[in-house]
């Protein structure tokens, strides 16, 4: 059986193994290149800060007519927004009529804030191809736009899908709070904060949170934010914590397994707000952790999951703590709406919320740790 590089480079770069995830990524392209182990090794040279080797992998990429939506993509990705469209303005005519072309404009657009651009190029998109990137764009320059009715009636269609509720559940809330803005009490008495040092108090007497604490140091491996997520100023850990194998990590995730499931059971007249799921049989699905200095998240959601939470392991000192906000989208609206609940963290709580909420955080003192475990349930 032939050795698959490939998927051996994506184990040994979630174990944190980078040096070999490097090596078995460098093996599968030279026996057959594409677009999946690119992106991997881009993401591998990012995080580990080379910044010269990952702007020539997009160089290279923009050159080869097979992976140049590949290198626009990337460039995007880092927020590189005015080489991204210098690249798509020097593709060849035909490239130019591909509907990634369109999607990638769009998408630069809204992270620019110029919504009319980004409609005139989402629309041609959402039009040739009705499938959730498209139309992802597309609702979100409607939006940008200020055309709420438009959105809302696409929004009804989307939503038909119900494998896809939470994505467009996420945009129909910022909908509701500019159409319907008595709703914001509702989506407020579905975030809960909870301080799981009162709540689990033998467990921390033990020493829990220390242990913890040193748990999560040990898996930390990059030195810069993710690609095209909403982290900026910090780390993120790789692998999916759920399987992690420290005995502090299990009892953690088992911890908040409990609260995920009493906050489903209080829940459970208010199913309307969850697209609709049943929660017989909730568990935590993702768990990673997050270590700002000096950074923030833009608003962001979750769409893989029903309920999310975040728990608080190291909060800085001082006023900025990194305070988390919810209802706001990350990108400019023609109707700004305060957020409807912030919350300033405090170490040992832990804060529930349906994973379609829009929530981001203010800035994190820099110099000091603000160190969480967010996880997502399904």
């Amino acid at each position: 059986m032939r050795q698959n590089f490939g998927d051996e480079a994506k184990k040994a770069f979630e174990g944190g193994r980078i040096a070999q995830a490097e090596q078995l990524l460098l093996k599968a392209l030279a026996i057959h290149p594409t677009e999946p182990l690119y992106n991997l090794l881009a993401r591998l040279l990012w995080l580990e800060n080379r910044q010269s080797e990952f702007e020539k992998l997009c160089n290279s990429l923009l050159t080869d007519p097979v992976f140049c939506f590949c290198g626009v993509e990337l460039l995007r990705q880092a927020e590189q927004y005015d080489q991204a469209l210098n690249a798509l303005a020097a593709l060849p005519t035909d490239h130019r009529q591909n509907i990634r072309f369109f999607l990638n404009a769009a998408w630069i657009y809204i992270q620019l804030g110029d919504g009319q651009r980004a409609h005139q190029c989402a629309l041609p998109a959402f039009e040739a191809q009705n499938s959730e990137a498209s139309a992802d764009a597309y609702v979100s320059s409607l939006i940008m736009m200020g055309d709420f009715e438009k959105a809302e009636q696409i929004l009804a269609a989307l939503m038909a899908d119900e494998a896809h509720q939470g994505r467009w559940m996420a945009y129909q809330l910022h909908v509701d709070r500019i159409l319907y803005p008595e709703k914001d009490g509702d989506y407020k008495g579905l975030i809960k904060v909870l301080n799981l040092q009162e709540r689990h108090p033998r467990l921390y007497e033990s020493g829990f949170s220390a242990a913890l604490r040193d748990a999560v140091e040990e898996i930390y491996r990059f030195k810069n934010h993710p690609l095209d997520q909403s982290l900026t100023g910090g780390q993120q850990t790789a692998a999916n914590l759920v399987n992690a194998e420290a005995p502090v990590l299990r009892q953690y995730l088992k911890m908040v397994s409990q609260e995920v499931k009493e906050y489903c059971r209080l829940s459970g007249d208010k199913k309307k707000f969850f697209n609709g799921n049943s929660f017989d049989h909730i568990s935590i699905k993702e768990c990673w952790s997050v270590t700002l200095d000096g950074g923030h998240h833009r608003p962001h959601f979750h769409p893989e999951g029903v309920v999310s939470g975040t728990y608080y392991l190291t909060v800085p000192g001082g006023t900025e703590k990194g305070t988390i906000y919810f209802g706001v989208p990350p990108f400019s609206t023609a109707v700004v709406p305060a957020p409807f609940f912030e919350y300033e963290p405090q170490e040992g709580s832990l804060i529930l919320f349906p994973s379609y909420f829009w929530h981001g955080t203010r800035k994190s003192a820099a110099g000091e740790s603000r160190q969480t475990l967010p996880f997502d349930a399904g």
